[in-house]
């Protein structure tokens, strides 16, 4: 039983994977080759989900928009007094 990309991309049918398993069966190069590109997909997936962040944070009624620009303010005047040395 193999575990890995290869046999995960074999089972959901990715044409490359079976393509290069069928030309070089299932060496060490195929299985880096299909690291390499699992790799690739993921990086795409992380890309659209951080574009749809930005575009859902862009919105004016959304709770995922960046901290704040100004700082709070104190209301009262009084300044806290340091300890009193020994």
């Amino acid at each position: 039983m193999q575990l890995g990309p290869l046999p995960e991309l074999l089972i959901a049918g990715d044409p490359l994977a079976a393509d290069l398993v069928a030309a070089h069966g299932t060496s060490a190069y195929v299985r880096q080759l299909v690291r390499w590109t699992r790799t690739a997909a993921s990086l795409r997936l992380m890309r659209q989900w951080l574009d749809e962040l930005a575009s859902v944070s862009a919105s004016p009624h959304s709770s995922l928009r960046g901290p704040r620009t100004s700082t709070p303010t104190r209301t009262d005047s009084a300044t806290p007094t340091p300890p009193a040395a020994p």
